[in-house]
This record gives structure tokens, C-alpha cells and sequence, in this order.
């Protein structure tokens, strides 16, 4: 059976090219499709928003792709479209460009505000490590921090890691962390440090691209709403992130 996607991140056309295609991972959500680079292009549904290495399909797309695949297989790209055991999925959705979506609008920082971060208080980034954190960002010294946070957690996108994009989509709109620092992330991920997904999220946002929770931020006109739906974001990923938000402001 042939299908149709509704939305495709443009950074999936730089990863489906880069050799054999394989499933990486299978979730009720989707699931990951990894290159020979170890990049993930992420095929389901929208419940956690659209990413920037994402294809955006309906449900009963997703529940027939699921039923037809499983982690190893091989996937075959040809004539703009992917190839599995049975079925073919057309990349003919509507491309979105995340980048150029990344807008100075700071609206939202008053809304974030009214969070509740106080659970925080009693685990691994607490206000203490999260402040010596900001400080490590901000200096040319390397305080250790930065190998402190990155993996720090558990799940596809360790708690710390959340965290840290939170920090960096603060820094792409109002810069604040130091180049050297920016250098820095760069090469921890190129070490076994944290998951390839949590690796990717991390990579791109060193290059100010996030996914539409966060970029719905800055456009929404219900910001009440675009903190909510970044909150509900997997089982704490949403609210680690918005919490790195939170203390980068």
C-alpha cells in the first residue's frame, strides 16, 4: 500500500540520502529510523509536536507501518519515497523549515513564570547545579558542569539534556553562552555521552532549529496553551525543558 505524509522537517532530506536506511526503535508514538551517520529520522503521529528530522503521517498510517515493520529492518529510498516490507510511504507532505520559524518574540517568558518547578528542589538539577551550570556556560573556564548534565537521566532524552536545549533555544533568541562553551558541546557529542536521539535534539539545536513546542512558543497566540502542550511533551521531557527555559531567563 501506498501512503501520503502530511508534514516533513527539512532537516529529514539531509539524513534519508546519507546510506542504507534501517529501524533504529518502535514506540506506540512511531518509531526511528537510523542512517549509516547514526542520524534518526522519526516517522509517526504529532502527539509531542513535529521535529525538525520528523515525518509527520495520520494514525492509521502509523498503525499500519507499525504492524508491518520491526527494529533491523532495512528501508529502501527511491523516487522520493521510503520503501518497506510492504509498503511505500510518498515524501510529499508539506516541508517545514524550523530554522527560519526561530522568531525573537519573548512574550512567553512571563507565562513560563507561572510554572511550578518547585519538584526540582530535591534531585540531581536542583537550583545549585543548574546555576553553576548558567555560570559554566557564561566563562571561559570549564567547571565540569557541562559533562554533568549531558546524559544526566533517564529515558530517550536524559533530563539533562532536556534541560541543556532549553538553555540553548534561551541563548538562540538573547545570546548568553560563550563560543568556547558552544565548542565544547560540540565535541562531548561526539563521545558515547547520551542517546543518539538526545544527540541529534542537542545538535540541532546548537544550530538554532527546535521542535514546533518550542518554536510554537514564540507564534502562538494562546501562550497559555503552548506552555501546556510543551509541559505534556513524553512522560517529563516537555517540563525539563521548559524548566531549562525557565533558568536561562
Amino acid at each position: 500500500m501506498i501512503f501520503d505524509t502530511n508534514v516533513i522537517g527539512s532537516e529529514v532530506f539531509k539524513f534519508v540520502n546519507a546510506g542504507d536506511l534501517i529501524i533504529h526503535s518502535v514506540f506506540n508514538k512511531g518509531f526511528n529510523i537510523i542512517n549509516e551517520r547514526r542520524e534518526i529520522i522519526f516517522i509517526g503521529t504529532a502527539e509531542n509536536g513535529l521535529f525538525p528530522f520528523g515525518i509527520n503521517v495520520v494514525p492509521q498510517t502509523k498503525r499500519q507501518l507499525l504492524d508491518d515493520i520491526q527494529v533491523g529492518n532495512e528501508v529502501k529510498v527511491k523516487n522520493h519515497c521510503l520503501y518497506f516490507n510492504r509498503h511505500i510511504v510518498r515524501l510529499n507532505g508539506e516541508i517545514i523549515n524550523f530554522k527560519d520559524k526561530l522568531i525573537k518574540n519573548l512574550a512567553f517568558i512571563d507565562e513560563i513564570k507561572k510554572v511550578d518547578f518547585s519538584g526540582y528542589a530535591h534531585t540531581d538539577f536542583n537550583k545549585r547545579q543548574v546555576d553553576l551550570l548558567l555560570t559554566d556556560l557564561t566563562s571561559d573556564n570549564d567547571e565540569g558542569m557541562l559533562h554533568y548534565f549531558i546524559g544526566r537521566g533517564n529515558g530517550l532524552t536524559p533530563t539533562g539534556d532536556d534541560i541543556l536545549v532549553g538553555m540553548l533555544f534561551v541563548h538562540c533568541l538573547t545570546p548568553f553562552i560563550v563560543p568556547s562553551k558552544i565548542a565544547l558541546i560540540k565535541k562531548i557529542l561526539q563521545e558515547d555521552c547520551t542517546t543518539l536521539v538526545s544527540k541529534q535534539i542537542l545538535n540541532l539545536a546548537l544550530e538554532g532549529i527546535f521542535s514546533s513546542c518550542l518554536i510554537d512558543l514564540l507564534n502562538e497566540p494562546s501562550l497559555s496553551l503552548s506552555i501546556t502542550r510543551l509541559l505534556n511533551v513524553g512522560s517529563s521531557s516537555g517540563k525539563d525543558t521548559a524548566y531549562g527555559i525557565f533558568s536561562a531567563i
